[in-house]
């Protein structure tokens, strides 16, 4: 693959067990940028889990809205 697209880098693993190591050392996961929403995820998971809960307190769906 990275033979034939141009800016694409591919991990050389021959023995499965360097994976890890392999993976780490060559930062193909590392992020790069943090955008705002990337920020705000923690709070977002928790707002919607947080509706989840209360729309189960419901049993008729249109007034919990």
């Amino acid at each position: 693959m990275a033979q034939n697209l141009d800016g694409v880098c591919a991990p050389e693993i021959g023995d499965a067990r360097d994976y890890i190591r392999i993976l780490d050392r060559n930062g193909f996961f590392e992020t790069t940028i943090l955008s705002e929403d990337d920020q705000k995820r923690n709070d977002m998971y928790r707002a919607n889990a947080n509706r989840k809960k209360s729309q189960h307190a419901f049993t008729d769906y249109h007034a919990y809205l």
